[in-house]
């Protein structure tokens, strides 16, 4: 029996991935958007690149993904790190701008 090396099975595994999936990108662009939105039929290699473009644009460049492992969302974790006096304060702080925004100055519903 042959020995695969984890890692070269898991390059693999993403070339096939990366592939089928510029595919799939493929297929629904040239189904859809001609028709709906008059675009042109695009090849493989163009929706290759559509999903690295789309890579840079949406996912950075620095091989993490949108939530991937390491990622931080700092707001979050501040939220988290509140008390519930301080979360209370929040909501009756933001919450009263929301309304006045929403309703208008005095907190009455607008009428228009």
């Amino acid at each position: 029996m042959i020995k695969i090396n984890n890692n070269f099975l898991r390059v693999l595994m993403f070339i096939a991935g990366t592939a089928l999936f510029a595919a799939a990108v493929m297929f629904l662009w040239n189904v859809l958007l001609p028709g709906i939105a008059g675009l042109p039929v695009i090849n493989y290699w163009q929706a290759a690149g559509l999903l690295v473009l789309a890579r840079i644009l949406f996912g950075g460049i620095d091989g993490r993904s949108f939530q991937g492992h390491g990622h931080r969302n700092p707001f979050r974790e501040s939220w988290m790190n509140k008390s519930p006096a301080e979360r209370e304060a929040f909501h009756e702080r933001y919450g009263r701008r929301h309304r006045r925004h929403r309703n208008g100055e005095d907190g009455e519903h607008k009428e228009e």
